[in-house]
């Protein structure tokens, strides 16, 4: 479970561990410490990604909305 910095925020070791939730199951329900989610159509992610490195910011893909 690595989030945006690449460590996981104690937290939810903490939840993990005390819940006896697997690490699959971790990532599904909790975004790991990313902080802030956008939800960004296909058709614009190559934008986004752009702009994004523009900003010195890391843009990483998490998942999709089904």
């Amino acid at each position: 479970m690595i989030g945006v910095t690449g460590k996981v925020p104690p937290i939810f070791k903490l939840i993990q561990d005390v819940g006896d939730i697997n690490e699959e199951e971790m990532r599904e329900v909790f975004n790991m410490g990313i902080g802030l989610i956008f939800i960004i159509s296909k058709t614009n992610a190559e934008f986004a990604l752009k702009f994004a490195k523009e900003l010195n910011e890391q843009f990483i893909v998490v998942g999709q909305v089904a």
